[in-house]
């Protein structure tokens, strides 16, 4: 009787054009914690507009014994969707995988996931300050400067239409679009002249609801850094990166659905001794809902062509299996791995093939409601922003773990590490990268969700270490040593 009774449950499942996504689990008992929200789907809960949220059609009655929700969720929490298939970084920033920034709080997602407010013009402001020590202000080897550093910060988010969301019972308008700016200036105590004023703008909209959705989206920043993401290690550069491009997501099957992305990069510098290049680039997937109801599998294929003002340019064209979804109930992992063939521009003497393994993703393991680690994994090639023709293949793995304490605490270890292989100097490098966060946030003791209606929710102290270090594998080239430290808070209004 039971296995009738889920076969005719699935049927009609299958039958629905997106699937039952309820905000919360089943209450728990009184004198137990209470459950994040989607915590054994970390990969689902994301702020703003996400392509991981799909709307929630009201429930079909069902007989009071039998608990449809945790059915739904354990047969069908990645039923097929075209909102399903994640949204992929459009370079940006440059290179695909980046470290976290030590002077710069950045919560997580997992244990305290934010809550935005479901009404159709709704505005986000926040604002903060952290006081900074770099012993290597500028990544050299040699003759490094130490200084300390205020950053004043604020930011804005401004979201029209209904938000992409787990938390949403369904979608209200067709067309949403989320706007976050943000501002923060670096104003050194004994070296003033390395002070400057840096701001990123982010767009993002959904015009669709249903099998048919187009995500068009943009972004620009503005940054002086020593930059901890890309190869060049030395001296705080003034950096102009501009992105734009749409998703089209397309549903054919209950098993099947199509992604389509076109994206463009432009990468400027201010100093003229830096390369500037743009990129255009495209990315189609197939998806297939895999008979768990768990998995999905992607074939999927893509080319970019890059063209620097200094050096060869050239095309790369990738393809390759990859899969999204839940490998348990408390494991979500994402893999896209396939092969890079490069095609570059003109004859390089030496110049060495980096034509071979791509990938990228991350898995979230969620082991309990006070702990999560995820680990994320990148694997591209990378146009150098000094040395003309001498790019590389950046290897990055990065572990991150939230660790909620209760009584509103929060640690976050970090351990990230990249391998770059040069294309005409044959020079490979390490750089290990170590970094620990605590955490006071403010907002109801039991709370674990950043209630929006809430203003003080969400805020919080922090202080952070971190620890980068960069050494030569094979080459020349002498080591880069830095620490950095970072106590401040951020304000939620």
């Amino acid at each position: 009787m039971m296995s009738e009774l889920r076969c005719a449950l699935m049927l009609a499942a299958i039958w629905e054009t997106s699937p039952v996504l309820k905000a919360d689990s089943p209450s728990s008992p009184q004198d137990a914690e209470p459950n994040s929200p989607q915590e054994m789907n970390p990969g689902l809960a994301e702020p703003g507009l996400s392509s991981r949220a799909v709307p929630n059609p009201n429930l079909p009655p069902v007989s009071p014994d039998f608990d449809l929700e945790t059915f739904y969720w354990q047969t069908h929490p990645f039923e097929n969707s075209v909102l399903l298939i994640p949204t992929l970084n459009p370079f940006f920033p440059d290179d695909p995988a980046t470290f976290r920034p030590v002077v710069s709080y950045t919560p997580p997602l997992g244990l305290r996931p934010r809550i935005y407010r479901s009404g159709l013009l709704e505005f986000y402001p926040w604002a903060g300050i952290a006081q900074s020590f770099d012993s290597n202000v500028q990544l050299t080897s040699h003759g490094q400067i130490s200084d300390f550093y205020a950053t004043p910060r604020s930011g804005l988010e401004i979201q029209f239409g209904t938000p992409d969301s787990v938390y949403n019972e369904g979608y209200d308008t067709i067309f949403a679009a989320h706007l976050s700016y943000e501002g923060y200036a670096d104003l050194f105590y004994e070296h003033p002249d390395l002070s400057a004023y840096n701001q990123q703008l982010d767009f993002s909209s959904r015009i669709g609801r249903d099998r048919f959705t187009l995500r068009p989206f943009a972004g620009f920043s503005d940054i002086t850094g020593s930059n901890l993401q890309l190869v060049e290690l030395q001296n705080r550069v003034e950096r102009s990166i501009t992105t734009g491009g749409v998703i089209g997501e397309y549903g054919f099957t209950p098993v099947t659905s199509w992604r389509q992305t076109y994206d463009v990069f432009d990468f400027e510098h201010h100093d003229p001794t830096y390369i500037n290049y743009n990129t255009w680039s495209t990315r189609q997937e197939l998806a297939w809902l895999l008979p768990d109801d768990t998995m999905k599998a992607i074939l999927w294929a893509g080319a970019q062509t890059t063209k620097p003002d200094a050096g060869s340019g050239g095309n790369e064209f990738r393809a390759g299996l990859g899969w999204q979804g839940e490998l348990d109930s408390r494991l979500h992992s994402e893999l896209w791995l396939g092969w890079g063939t490069l095609q570059l521009d003109g004859y390089v003497p030496g110049r060495k093939d980096l034509s071979g393994l791509r990938y990228d993703g991350y898995t979230v393991f969620e082991y309990s409601q006070r702990l999560r680690f995820t680990l994320l994994y990148d694997r591209a090639y990378v146009f150098n922003e000094q040395t003309r023709n001498d790019n590389y293949v950046a290897t990055i793995t990065q572990l991150k773990t939230e660790i909620y304490l209760g009584s509103h605490w929060l640690v976050m270890p970090y351990l990230g590490c990249s391998l770059r292989d040069f294309e005409t100097s044959r020079r490979c490098d390490v750089e290990p990268r170590l970094e620990l966060e605590f955490s006071y946030v403010f907002g109801e003791e039991d709370c674990q969700i950043i209630d929006a209606r809430d203003r003080s929710a969400g805020s919080r102290v922090f202080v952070k270490f971190g620890y980068d270090d960069t050494a030569t594998l094979r080459g020349s080239g002498d080591p880069v040593e830095g620490i950095r430290t970072s106590t401040g808070f951020n304000w939620n209004f």
